[in-house]
């Protein structure tokens, strides 16, 4: 797994977790090719497969059909995006956290609960008294 996160303040605010087998990338620093702002960070031991942005055009003309690839992976990263922008908008930290636990319960035993609290827009501590008082319904 991989967490994407930016730095404010000193602090780490999470952007996205990764789970097996999806492209992780700080998509808009490849595009464009300049310096991230974002860091990607293994939370457990990975077997990555890097591209990069050159020899990723050179397949676009090797294999036209990576351009399909690439319009899948880009379109569920915009869903996912939008999602998430729903979510902060729409939800309350608790909603948000069911619908964390509903989608990726097994990351709440795989990943740090400060980083799961981070992503949720939730303060660990309130992540902590929402997850009990959940366990108690």
């Amino acid at each position: 797994m991989i967490r994407l996160y930016d730095t404010k303040d000193g602090d780490e605010i999470a952007g996205y977790i990764f789970k097996e087998n999806v492209f992780a990338s700080s998509y808009d620093s490849f595009l464009r090719q300049v310096p991230g702002i974002q860091t990607l960070e293994t939370l457990e031991e990975c077997e990555l497969l890097v591209i990069g942005y050159t020899r990723l055009q050179q397949l676009y003309d090797e294999l036209p059909k990576m351009h399909i690839v690439a319009r899948k992976v880009a379109e569920q990263r915009f869903i996912n995006a939008q999602l998430m922008l729903s979510s902060f908008i729409l939800d309350s930290p608790e909603e948000r956290y069911r619908k964390f636990a509903v989608q990726h319960g097994d990351l709440l035993l795989r990943v740090p609960h400060h980083i799961i609290a981070s992503y949720s827009g939730i303060t660990p501590v309130s992540l902590s008294r929402i997850g009990r008082r959940l366990m108690v319904q």
